[in-house]
């Protein structure tokens, strides 16, 4: 086993024994005390990051871990601020099309209603869960994945493991199994698409943040406060889009130079 294969066996063992407790927890708990179904077990997502920063410390020092925290806001390293916007509008935008397919199907939805306040809770909150989450998938794990598979495939990967750790909190959220389903195969384009940020945007681990912030932001407003978030008409639009990308940048997820040759801190 390379040493890039056992750093990834470390963290993938530590993140699932560590996430025990929490699960553990959430069964007695259940759901936080807010308007939004999140189990208390959502309190998971600090996990990725601590044991990347963990790992790292263990294998670099102090320099490392420096290094590695640094990365949460390095929009400096962003070519084009169109990604950083393109970070903030994708996910909207899509649940905006699958609003409109679920209103073409001929469901009642309501119109949207959430007060500024909420959203800018909702702004703050998974924005610490992204930092704890991207900051282990994609400021840890893709970059020890990515001499040995392609973007799409080492995304795919990613994206596979990231949908396993998630059905305990989900089921604890009360979901149903087909809801679960669809929204596990959802997360398969959405790490594509977080993969793709991450990259065109100077392998910004802050894109790939605010991305994912902008994700949970979106479900949780749909049209208020998550109400009617339809997990298989999203994942309808966001395949739609992680298709148009891999047509158009192929299966390295970005033009020019594949990311395999850049040099970036380890």
């Amino acid at each position: 086993m390379s040493a890039r294969q056992g750093k990834l066996w470390h963290f993938y063992v530590w993140l699932f024994a560590l996430s025990v407790p929490f699960w553990l927890v959430g069964a007695v708990v259940g759901q936080l005390p807010i308007p939004i179904d999140l189990p208390i077990a959502a309190a998971m997502a600090a996990l990725p990051a601590a044991i990347c920063l963990w790992l790292s410390w263990k294998e670099g020092g102090r320099v490392r871990l420096v290094e590695l925290l640094g990365r949460t806001i390095d929009f400096a390293r962003v070519p084009n601020p169109l990604w950083v916007m393109l970070a903030v509008l994708v996910m909207p935008v899509a649940l905006v099309g699958a609003y409109g397919l679920q209103c073409w199907a001929g469901e009642a939805l309501p119109a949207f209603d959430l007060p500024v306040s909420a959203l800018s809770t909702f702004l703050l909150l998974f924005t610490l869960g992204g930092i704890g989450e991207e900051l282990g998938w994609q400021g840890f794990v893709y970059p020890a994945m990515r001499s040995r598979w392609d973007a799409l495939t080492a995304s795919l990967v990613i994206g596979g493991l990231w949908a396993i750790w998630h059905v305990v909190p989900f089921l604890q959220a009360g979901r149903s199994n087909e809801w679960i389903l669809w929204q596990c195969l959802t997360m398969l384009p959405l790490r594509i698409i977080t993969v793709w940020l991450f990259l065109n945007a100077g392998e910004s681990v802050a894109v790939a943040i605010l991305f994912h912030a902008m994700s949970n932001v979106a479900q949780f407003s749909f049209p208020a406060y998550g109400s009617h978030y339809e997990p298989l008409t999203c994942f309808v639009v966001l395949t739609a889009i992680a298709i148009l990308i891999v047509a158009t940048h192929g299966a390295q997820l970005q033009r020019g130079p594949a990311s395999q040759t850049r040099t970036i801190p380890r």
